[in-house]
């Protein structure tokens, strides 16, 4: 029987903070993709932020994994993390369905989606390492750096980051190196959080944080899913076509 949860408040300001990130790089990439504004937006200051804003939303990832992990009686960790998982992975194909439709070029083929479902299976099998996962972590981070680009010819290989010849995608973060920050975070969240949160974070609770920040920490998948239509429909508005 799980536990009842005890949320912490640095936690969801950080997702909120990585929320209000991904809300303003998407408004972003829309005026540029739809609406033609000449702002690089794979490049440069744009690129760093939104692999930035990425890897904070992972590694948050990482650390609730533990914190939930722990918080679930053994005999039913596996049940929880094979619907969770499947959860996600509902999601993620609608979102693959949905840009398909928009657009056959670019469409998801394995996005942030996609990697947190898998992730969510491989997480259990590493959980054993504890706050060691931050090693693998950084080395699997590190594989960025080795990983061959467009002169592949098979796309199955997509999932793992080796890109095939003309792949394009408008949300792209497969397994290497992506699974990195969420082991890190692992890591992370072992050391702080585990079995109780650290002495070292208690005077977080003696702050009066913004009701509002919070409610968006908590309520970040759900506004994953509703930010863009929502930011498309006032563009529209104020932008037209």
């Amino acid at each position: 029987m799980e536990q009842t949860a005890k949320r912490y408040p640095e936690l969801d300001l950080l997702r909120a903070g990585a929320v209000l990130a991904m809300i303003s790089y998407h408004v972003c990439f829309d005026l540029s993709f739809y609406y033609g504004y000449d702002l690089s937006i794979d490049a440069g200051i744009f690129r760093f932020f939104a692999h930035a804003t990425a890897s904070l939303f992972l590694v948050l990832t990482g650390i609730c994994f533990v914190i939930s992990f722990e918080r679930t009686a053994p005999e039913v960790r596996l049940k929880k993390y094979l619907k969770r998982a499947s959860i996600v992975l509902a999601g993620a194909m609608t979102v693959t369905l949905v840009t398909w439709l928009f657009d056959p070029q670019t469409f998801v083929v394995f996005g942030i989606l996609h990697l947190i479902g898998v992730a969510a299976l491989i997480q259990y099998l590493v959980r054993p390492l504890k706050r060691w996962n931050v090693l693998p972590g950084v080395l699997i981070f590190s594989t960025a750096l080795f990983l061959p680009t467009g002169n592949i010819s098979t796309p199955l290989l997509l999932p793992l980051g080796i890109m095939n010849e003309g792949f394009s995608s408008v949300d792209y973060y497969p397994l290497l190196p992506w699974l990195g920050p969420i082991f890190i975070g692992m890591g992370i969240g072992d050391f702080f959080y585990t079995p109780e949160r650290s002495d070292l974070l208690s005077f977080l609770d003696t702050y009066r944080w913004p009701s509002w920040l919070l409610w968006i920490g908590r309520k970040s998948l759900l506004i994953y899913f509703v930010h863009q239509p929502i930011a498309l429909l006032l563009l529209w508005l104020l932008l037209g076509r």
